[in-house]
Order: structure tokens, then sequence, then C-alpha cells
């Protein structure tokens, strides 16, 4: 026998499994309506400025190892976005043009050098939304929305590692 809940009001009973099929739908809906909002967020900030999706990733990808205090070389931002060596240093290339990033003698090693973004503070345009975002979150809702947004990035994963295993170049 499967759980119900009843209407406090009109006395209805509803099983468990219906109520949460239901929520499903919705967060989905809400998944999916971001998924879209992010995408046109992306045409319109990168295009704009001239930036392809692969020099916005690098460009993120800099901002985050910024963010967790690790230092990025040329080489990491090549294996990030898994490109050739050639195409990596002209994508930091079109960053450094563009006053995006800047290269500076790596500490340990004079052959390297860190590429470092210019603005000052770690945080993108949409960085700084999806912490206003998060703000309006109430405190005891803050472990449901982490735990969805992981659960959101691991399917993803999974979606970028079937496709990189089906990919006839690997």
């Amino acid at each position: 026998m499967s759980d119900t809940l009843r209407d406090p009001q009109s006395g209805d009973e509803t099983s468990i499994d219906v109520v949460r099929a239901a929520a499903t739908a919705a967060v989905a809906v809400d998944a999916n309506a971001l998924l879209r909002a992010y995408g046109q967020y992306l045409r319109r900030n990168i295009a704009a400025p001239g930036l392809g999706v692969t020099d916005q990733a690098a460009l993120s990808f800099l901002y985050e190892r910024r963010r967790q205090g690790i230092p990025a070389t040329s080489t990491d931002v090549t294996n990030y976005l898994g490109v050739s060596s050639p195409s990596g240093v002209a994508i930091i290339d079109r960053l450094e043009a563009r006053g995006l990033v800047r290269r500076e003698p790596h500490p340990d090693d004079a052959r390297k050098k860190l590429i470092v973004p210019n603005q000052d503070d770690a945080d993108s345009p949409l960085e700084h939304a999806v912490a206003n975002a998060v703000s309006r979150i109430p405190l005891e809702h803050t472990d449901a929305v982490a735990l969805f947004l992981r659960a959101l990035v691991d399917e993803l994963d999974v979606m970028d590692a079937e496709r990189d295993s089906s990919s006839p170049i690997n």
C-alpha cells in the first residue's frame, strides 16, 4: 500500500508518488527554463563582445582557478578545453588582445607563464547574478538547492562522458 497525504481542507487523499511526480515535473520545468535562459545569456553576451563559447569557457576556467587559489598556465587552459596546444595559445592570445587576461611570470618555472584574468573581482556579471539569486533563497532551502544543482551537474557530466565515449575521434 502506498503512503498518502491528506489535504487538510478537503480531506482528499493523494498518493505520495503522485505528489512527488508533480513536484519533480515542476522542478524539471524550472531547470529547463534556467538552461534556456543561460543559453540566451551566452548568445547575447558572448556573441556581442566577440568571444566564442570556447573563449568564454577558458575565461570561466581562469576565474574558477583564481577563486580556488590555483594558478593556471596555458597548458592548464588547453587541457581543460581539450584543444591542441596551438589552439589553446590562440585562445589565450585573443583573450589577452581584448584585455581580459594577462600573462605573468611563473614563480617556480621561468619557462612558463601564468594566465590571470584582468577583472579585479573574481566574478563575472553572470556570477554576480548567481550570487544575487542565491542570496534570495531561504537558508532552510539552500541544502536542497545545492543537492539539486550537484545532481544536475552529475547528469550533465554523464551525458558528456557518453558523448565522448561514442565520438569517432576517440
